[in-house]
């Protein structure tokens, strides 16, 4: 059993090999550059597949996300690999124009007695069932599932947080 680690932007690294499952997790495909390079990659992951392979993605849904105007996400507290505490506190700024919102995060990391702040923007495409099932499917997937939650549960454009989808070849 072979397990791959990878950049989802660097799949080319992989052409030739075949998987029998792709996951990709943590809103990630909503962190592509644009609908065109998120359309890429999914066509790179099917390339990838073995015929019976499958890919399971986790994203949220903005239709819920835009709708209820979710904002903030709640505050992180953790450690890093050295012990020291790091604070993390995100949010969006959202432009539902152009279907992109922002994500700033804010990154306190208390080290030695002193604190260190860190800060970052990244866009993030506003993906929802039906943008991502139809990049899907012109990737070359031929089904598409989609779940609100990772048991499984039914999906609500309205309610779930969640958007999961497993496709197959």
């Amino acid at each position: 059993m072979q397990f791959t680690q990878l950049d989802m932007s660097r799949l080319d690294d992989l052409a030739g090999s075949r998987f029998d499952l792709v996951l990709c997790l943590g809103n990630s495909l909503a962190l592509s550059e644009n609908h065109e390079a998120l359309e890429r990659m999914l066509m790179n992951v099917h390339s990838l597949l073995s015929e019976e392979g499958a890919f399971v993605a986790q994203v949220l849904n903005f239709d819920e996300i835009l709708r209820t105007e979710f904002k903030y996400f709640p505050l992180k507290v953790g450690e890093t690999a050295d012990g020291a505490t790091a604070v993390f506190f995100r949010f969006f700024e959202h432009s539902p124009a152009d279907r992109t919102s922002d994500l700033v995060i804010l990154t306190f990391v208390q080290r030695g007695g002193e604190w260190y702040r860190f800060s970052s923007v990244q866009p993030v495409l506003n993906l929802n069932r039906s943008l991502l099932e139809s990049a899907l499917r012109r990737a070359g997937f031929s089904k598409v599932e989609v779940f609100g939650d990772y048991g499984e549960g039914l999906f609500s454009e309205d309610t779930s947080r969640n958007l999961i989808v497993r496709a197959y070849k």
